[in-house]
């Protein structure tokens, strides 16, 4: 099915659905959805409207969308690239560096911290990937926080950047060219 507007100096003034394809200057195509929201007033004559404004702002919303779903997929690709890719620390040993296991070693200190500021015994507890947890002295875990800090800051850095670069796209094939690979940081 073919769905068509006829236009008169660029104004609405009929629609229509039809099996065969119309090659006509006064026709345009047009897809189903934007056929089924154009309303065609009883008096065509007193209430004639601009069609190209609905579909210049289907289309603009349309890439909205898109640039959205694209700063989305750069979020979940950063979240993969962590997960997938675990921090080797100085002892050889391999730490995850997800934000859930990022927020957890903060709050592991600052409890740590505070309960020893209030003379409560405390003891630090973290433990590298796929192992079980062992005691940490305060300046090793310390260490380990601003390492993993120092390896996910950039890669944080490059989804901004792509990010900014998203919206700053004003066409299609601009949108289309952004390259995300977070293996290049």
């Amino acid at each position: 099915m073919y769905y068509y507007v006829e236009k008169k100096d660029s104004k609405l003034i009929g629609k229509l659905e039809s099996n065969d394809s119309i090659c006509s200057d006064n026709f345009i195509e047009v897809t189903e959805e934007q056929y089924n929201l154009i309303k065609i007033p009883y008096n065509v004559m007193d209430n004639i409207f601009d069609i190209q404004h609905i579909i210049d702002t289907q289309n603009q919303e349309s890439f909205i969308l898109e640039k959205n779903n694209l700063i989305i997929k750069s979020k979940n690709l950063l979240a993969e690239y962590l997960q997938s890719n675990p921090l080797l620390f100085t002892d050889g040993k391999y730490y995850s560096v997800t934000q859930e296991k990022q927020n957890l070693l903060n709050n592991a200190i600052t409890v740590y911290q505070m309960k020893i500021q209030l003379g409560i015994p405390a003891e630090l507890k973290w433990n590298s990937t796929g192992e079980e947890c062992t005691i940490w002295t305060l300046e090793d875990i310390t260490a380990l926080a601003l390492a993993i800090s120092e390896y996910v800051e950039p890669l944080v850095t490059y989804q901004q950047a792509i990010e900014v670069q998203i919206r700053n796209c004003t066409t299609r094939e601009e949108l289309e060219s952004v390259v995300i690979d977070y293996a290049t940081v």
